[in-house]
């Protein structure tokens, strides 16, 4: 994570694209509340994802940090997406 910031700081955190495994604690939460509110039932296997984590905070720095186009991440085994961040699992996205 060091190396990342170090570079953010060269090009003064804008980017077009952030690719990650696990997404920001933030992006979790909101595609959490969309799942719910919609009364979807959601996934159980999931669940536990979703859960606050260590690296999802680092990340949750960066999305208010950082300005870019489209955050991409998956970890979830699921294609979403919501705004400027997209899940990927089996959907392929050209840059």
């Amino acid at each position: 994570m060091f190396q990342g910031c170090s570079n953010l700081e060269k090009v003064d955190f804008k980017v077009d694209y952030i690719l990650t495994h696990t997404p920001s604690n933030i992006f979790a939460k909101s595609l959490y509340e969309l799942f719910t509110r919609c009364g979807e039932e959601f996934p159980v296997y999931l669940k536990a994802k979703f859960k606050n984590n260590k690296s999802g905070k680092l990340l949750d720095d960066l999305a208010i940090d950082v300005k870019y186009k489209k955050w991409f991440c998956g970890h979830w085994h699921i294609d979403e997406v919501m705004g400027n961040n997209q899940v990927l699992f089996e959907k392929i996205v050209e840059i």
